[in-house]
């Protein structure tokens, strides 16, 4: 949970037992096992916007200047295409290389080899 002001420490505490509660309801109710240790609460201003952002294993998570919101960024070579996760150039455009084969070179992208 990340809120969007510094609150005092005892709102923190309280928001952390709800937490708590909720977690054991559901292991109750639901059946389903949350680990309260997993619990993370902090004021945004102090929070890493990235901590709570999984990007997939070809992207790279970086925050936004603009709106502070953090966003995954495909690596170089690699596409995102209508939000599904970051795939190389060379499965997703075939043609890429035309006659060349096309390899991904890390740091650098697509690299087209004859």
């Amino acid at each position: 949970m990340k809120f969007t002001k510094s609150v005092p420490y005892n709102i923190t505490e309280a928001v952390h037992c709800v937490l708590q509660e909720f977690c054991l309801s559901a292991a109750e109710k639901l059946h389903i096992q949350i680990d309260t240790r997993s619990l993370d609460i902090e004021p945004a201003d102090e929070a890493d916007p990235c901590k709570f952002l999984a990007c997939d294993e070809f992207s790279r998570c970086s925050v936004n200047r603009r709106t502070k919101e953090a966003e995954c960024h495909c690596q170089p070579g690699f596409l995102s295409v209508d939000g599904l996760p970051c795939q190389s150039v060379c499965v997703l455009q075939p043609d890429y290389c035309r006659d060349g084969e096309c390899q991904i070179v890390s740091g650098r992208g697509a690299v087209c080899r004859l």
